[in-house]
């Protein structure tokens, strides 16, 4: 849900902008992005990165005898449904960064916790972006990766205005799909989201998470750690603002730093507060999660649908409060679907294709 309302405000990364003149409306939408900066951007994925590596374990405890085949299958199948979620996706999906980053989890799985845990705290410090910063120190300020994704971006957004819904659709998956992976690795995210995904296999062999959601408040007291990290980049980052070549670079491994802190903070308050606060939240919400990948594709699709200039184009003429109104309906429109579907089925849909294609 917070992954759509993250599309929604930022209308799918369509160059749409909407100028509103009533002042109260231009409060209204000022604070929504401003919370989406503070609150939503960036700070999403890595839980989405932790649960996929989650997942990838719980795969490999019942495919015990099989497990590394099968995972493998799984993920190359995945594939074709981050296809499918790119279409109308200018900027290519996150699940092709998801299937790459799981693809070189699966050696690591039947590793000891210990060592799992190291190579996370490994690639979680960002050995490659500081070994960026270090050669733009030697090269006096040249990147080895020069912001490629960028002109990717600009090719794919004028195509969005100026092409047709056929055009968009192969340049979407084909160069927004390697926009979108360079750009993982310009900013960071290829070696965050394996040090999560890695920490997520981790959480599953120790029994964390079901210890942690058994005990419930005890783990509150977890928060102040990546709290303490999110105070520590923060204050750093805003110390040596704009000191020169490396600050780019530099701004962005903190910001990094800054945005796990906060997921980590987000997941270790819901866990702790449950089984008193959420527990009964979250059980309206079962069949929504049990179709999560349904759903996922389904929000870019129908987000493609809405925003897109040589589709419905409604972002031109819909503020940030229109926007959020709209994900609003959506998302209780999924929910809704996601129950009549589940009341009949015991898989959603792209999930059917997606077991039934793993084990070919």
């Amino acid at each position: 849900m917070a992954i759509t309302l993250r599309h929604f405000i930022s209308r799918y990364n369509y160059p749409l902008n909407k100028k509103e003149s009533n002042a109260v409306v231009q409060k209204i939408d000022w604070l929504i992005e401003t919370a989406d900066y503070h609150l939503l951007s960036g700070k999403v994925y890595p839980v989405f990165a932790l649960l996929f590596g989650y997942t990838i374990y719980l795969i490999s405890e019942k495919q015990r005898d099989n497990f590394k085949p099968f995972i493998v299958s799984r993920l190359l199948w995945l594939i074709l449904f981050a296809g499918i979620d790119a279409l109308l996706f200018p900027s290519g999906d996150i699940l092709g960064l998801y299937i790459i980053v799981g693809l070189i989890t699966v050696p690591f799985i039947k590793k000891e916790p210990k060592t799992l845990l190291l190579v996370a705290v490994f690639f979680l410090l960002q050995p490659f972006e500081w070994g960026r910063l270090l050669i733009s120190y030697l090269g006096n300020g040249s990147d080895i990766l020069h912001k490629a994704s960028l002109s990717l971006k600009s090719d794919l957004d004028y195509a969005a205005i100026n092409r047709s819904l056929l055009d968009n659709i192969w340049l979407n998956v084909t160069k927004g799909q390697a926009s979108s992976l360079l750009w993982a690795l310009e900013t960071g995210r290829f070696s965050q989201t394996l040090s999560i995904m890695l920490i997520g296999i981790y959480l599953g062999k120790k029994g964390t998470l079901v210890n942690a959601l058994t005990i419930g408040k005890k783990y509150i007291k977890w928060a102040l750690v990546p709290a303490a990290l999110v105070f520590v980049a923060f204050a750093i980052r805003k110390k040596y603002s704009g000191v020169g070549f490396s600050d780019e670079m530099t701004r962005q491994i903190l910001s990094n730093w800054i945005n796990i802190g906060v997921a980590c903070i987000y997941m270790i308050l819901f866990i702790s507060l449950y089984k008193g606060l959420f527990e009964r939240t979250a059980s309206l919400l079962k069949y929504y999660g049990r179709m999560s990948l349904s759903n996922y594709i389904l929000q870019s699709v129908l987000g493609g649908i809405i925003f897109a200039p040589y589709l419905l184009n409604i972002g031109t003429g819909v503020t940030t409060t229109g926007v959020v109104g709209m994900f609003i309906i959506v998302v209780l429109f999924q929910i809704m679907f996601s129950r009549a579907w589940l009341n009949e089925k015991r898989y959603g849909p792209v999930e059917f294709y997606w077991r039934k294609l793993s084990v070919l």
